[in-house]
């Protein structure tokens, strides 16, 4: 067999195309490189403005509306007996044409394909093309010709009907994110000259049997004759050999190879261990494949215990907290999605104690960089099918696409060590609660959802994939359990929205005991430097047509300006504004997870909504779409912290407790201090303590009653293996609260031999979430937002992503802290 592609240069020609007011008509032409999609193609041609910036996404809706052919022209020898054609990522509803002879067409753009073009391919050059129809038309046709109406989530400047098209949910719009209807193809094209049989795929699943793990190699190879093959898999410096007798079709063909558990090196999730890999090479007809895989056990505890039914993650025997974030896409531009940005986001993620990421099922199927690097730092993955907010159609063309959909996607990453399990969708099950249509005739849509999620994806996932659980929905209680999970704490996992959708206080999240919580944010607005990116300085008011362009949750101003006046004082600025918001993001998130922590092993896992952004927005990220990581970032780094010290305020009492949730017993020095706002110590302890494995112990229990609320605050901080966390906690709200106006200022700021920078902040009085901020340098700090005491100084280093000199930086170098909003 020989490989080859039919990546780089394409054409691109617009073929039916609304009015606009960019100057695009039909017939115009470009040059496209393949992988890759429309929009950027027309950026990079200075054809359109980039949808990004100002209102942009407004003036280029109608690409998504419009008609596109690629094509290009390739030479071909005839070397074998069949030409073999591998598409992925096809964007979404195509005609396949080569040399004008219409080959087949797609509808579903997670679908992978395996085309046999021997008939339309003539010695020579040949033209390839794909005609791309528009998803939303599509969409609007299939809506015109429904039995009854199938409803789903609607947003501002959305595609309307993406619920019966298979492609990217996000692509339409959300309440986070641009409506970017892609078109293109974004995997590479590869052409595959062979013979009779086609060697397609493998994995291989590692099982632990005694004293000996068995590891299963399942090669899916498709063959035109029966017959017999070599087949040889090699890993961790053992090999085995055998035949497969093929039959006509595509089928599955196994072989076993048994390695003694003493020679391997577990896999285990990031702070609880190694990440060991290892390079399994199977040879089927000669034709070599390879991946890495590693070796753990892993089960998805469901039980019935302290009262409800528990949602917890056992990796290697080992009960694991998890903490993490949701991930969606990396950017609504497929082409911006690099594997240097998907190891700069998850390497964020690690540096900030996670552990575990949630596929949500409004996106796509990651592409393949996601899921190794995920492999190689440890990072676990809730994984969600694509299926999100919304009802779905039962009809049997939908669910046939599904399950070829499903088959090709678990067979492509059930070998990933990282993926902990696979769910359903995202809150179709409570989405029956949402509409007019659902209420009305709740039987008919329950029906429609059993058949699509229970008899469909949970049927298919079982079949696939017999070592890992197949998890209704998230949220959900279980399998088989149609319990409210948006309310209900007791029972598997629970999305959390009361304190933004309701716009209820902070501690609210003290009202529930959730045994696993999926989903749970509080929305900041940009940065200032992001915010440059995308808004003329003219437009610099949290009200401006821009800024609310940039603000996808109907109600998100009016939430964060309410708490503002709740909880704080008014900003005085517009970069007060975007200041305050990413504190008061920061606070309640924290509130939230300090809380829910603390009640280990009740509660085992908190996974924040969400992680990033695909462009640059208002949004519950914690890391900005340049990669900025906000105050909420830099505060999951100390509230995930695997020993670090749990404050929170409930009934008039705060609460200081102690975490460890690694695999050993630490021996943990704790200092905590009762301060009022001019620095001085009122009360002061300090505690040695011992933490089993995985425990929680209360420390202090103190009453606000007993202080001046309005003049204290209590720092609390733990030393472990020389590792030092400290949070600290304000007795009373800032607009309650007799803060100073701070002196804060930069002591010292130096440039290292690295090139990063040392910089020295100190505080005349106590300054309160203080952020350091680097201007239009792109970098990260080794930390921010925290409190600077008087007579303890804060040192901390600031990292480049390009080389700068050290009096631009300082040019360039501010802090904030909440006395000088």
């Amino acid at each position: 067999m020989r490989e080859t592609t039919l990546d780089g240069i394409w054409k691109l020609r617009a073929d039916k195309i609304e009015d606009n007011s960019l100057g695009i008509k039909e017939n115009m032409e470009w040059d496209m490189t393949i992988p890759g999609d429309v929009h950027d193609t027309l950026i990079k041609n200075n054809t359109i403005p980039d949808p990004y910036y100002g209102k942009n996404e407004l003036d280029i809706q109608f690409i998504g509306r419009g008609d596109w052919t690629i094509y290009r022209s390739f030479s071909w020898k005839k070397e074998q007996q069949r030409a073999i054609l591998r598409l992925e990522k096809v964007d979404t509803v195509a005609r396949l044409f080569i040399n004008g002879e219409k080959v087949r067409g797609f509808e579903n753009e997670h679908q992978i394909h395996f085309i046999d073009i021997t008939p339309f391919l003539k010695e020579g050059e040949n033209v390839i093309s794909f005609s791309f129809r528009s998803a939303e038309s599509l969409a609007t046709e299939r809506n015109e010709k429904l039995a009854y109406p199938i409803p789903c989530s609607r947003y501002p400047n959305d595609s309307p009907n993406r619920n019966l098209v298979r492609k990217t949910q996000c692509n339409a719009g959300w309440d986070w994110g641009p409506c970017i209807m892609s078109v293109g193809i974004h995997e590479s094209i590869k052409l595959f000259n062979t013979g009779s049989s086609l060697f397609e795929n493998f994995a291989a699943i590692p099982r632990l049997k005694g004293d000996k793990w068995e590891v299963e190699f399942e090669c899916w190879i498709e063959s035109t004759e029966e017959k017999t093959i070599d087949a040889k898999a090699e890993l961790a410096g053992k090999s085995v050999e055998g035949s497969f007798t093929l039959k006509k079709g595509t089928h599955k063909y196994s072989l076993f190879l048994f390695i003694p558990e003493k020679d391997i090196e577990r896999w285990w999730p990031n702070g609880m261990g190694g990440h060991k890999l290892y390079r399994a090479t199977v040879t089927v007809d000669g034709i070599v494949m390879e991946r890495k895989i590693g070796f753990r056990t892993l089960r998805v505890k469901n039980e019935a215990t302290m009262g409800g039914k528990e949602l917890t993650i056992s990796v290697n025997d080992r009960d694991i907290f998890s903490k993490g974030a949701n991930w969606i896409p990396l950017d609504s531009i497929p082409s911006r999605m690099t594997r240097e940005r998907y190891d700069e986001l998850l390497q964020d993620a690690v540096d900030a104690n996670m552990n575990m990421i949630r596929v949500w099922g409004g996106g796509w199927y990651e592409k393949e960089d996601f899921y190794e690097l995920c492999d190689e730092k440890g990072i676990l993955l809730y994984h969600d099918m694509m299926f999100a907010c919304s009802t779905y159609p039962s009809d049997e063309w939908f669910l046939k696409s599904v399950e070829k959909e499903l088959r090709d996607q678990i067979r492509r990453l059930k070998s990933h060590p990282c993926i902990a399990l696979w769910c359903g969708n995202n809150e179709d099950l409570g989405a029956l609660t949402w509409y007019e249509e659902t209420i009305q005739n709740r039987d008919r849509y329950l029906k429609d959802y059993e058949k699509l999620n229970d008899e469909t994806v949970g049927r298919v996932i079982m079949e696939e994939d017999t070592d890992r659980i197949f998890w209704p929905s998230s949220p959900c209680a279980g399998p088989g359990d149609y319990s409210d999970n948006w309310h209900s704490d007791g029972k598997g996992d629970m999305h959390f929205w009361s304190v933004w959708h309701e716009g209820k206080d902070f501690d609210f999240y003290h009202t529930v005991k959730p045994r696993f919580c999926s989903e749970f944010g509080y929305q900041s607005f940009s940065s200032l430097q992001v915010v440059n990116t995308f808004c003329p300085r003219d437009q610099f008011d949290l009200t401006s047509p821009v800024m609310l362009h940039h603000q996808k949750n109907n109600r998100g101003n009016e939430i964060m300006m309410e708490q503002f006046t709740r909880s704080f004082k008014y900003p005085s600025s517009f970069e007060s504004s975007l200041y305050l918001s990413q504190v008061q993001q920061a606070l309640a998130i924290e509130t939230a997870v300090t809380y829910w922590r603390s009640l280990m092993p009740y509660c085992m896992g908190t996974l924040i909504w969400q992680l990033n952004d695909v462009w640059p927005v208002a949004s519950w990220s914690s890391i900005e779409y340049n990669g900025r990581w906000k105050a909420l970032h830099y505060a999951v780094k100390h509230f995930y912290a695997q020993v670090a010290p749990l404050l929170y305020i409930d009934k008039g009492r705060v609460f200081i407790k102690a975490v460890n949730d690694t695999k050993e017993k630490k021996n943990v020095e704790m200092r905590v201090r009762v301060m009022d706002y001019e620095g001085n110590v009122l009360e002061e302890r300090n505690h040695s303590l011992t933490l089993g494995s995985m425990s929680v112990v209360e420390v202090e229990e103190l009453y606000k009653s007993a202080y001046n609320r309005d003049n204290t605050f209590v720092v609390a901080e733990t030393i472990c293996d020389g590792e030092k966390e400290e949070r600290s906690i304000l007795m009373e709200r800032v607009k309650n609260s007799s803060i100073k106006k701070s002196w804060i200022a930069f002591d010292n700021v130096e440039k290292l031999s690295d090139g990063s920078f040392s910089i020295t902040i100190e505080a005349k009085s106590p300054a309160f979430y203080a952020v350091v901020e680097s201007g239009n340098i792109d970098g990260r700090f080794s930390d921010n937002f925290f409190t600077v005491l008087p007579g303890e100084s804060k040192t901390i280093t600031f990292t480049p992503k390009q080389p700068v000199d050290e009096e631009k930086f300082k040019e360039e170098l501010s802090v904030m802290d909440i006395s000088r909003i």
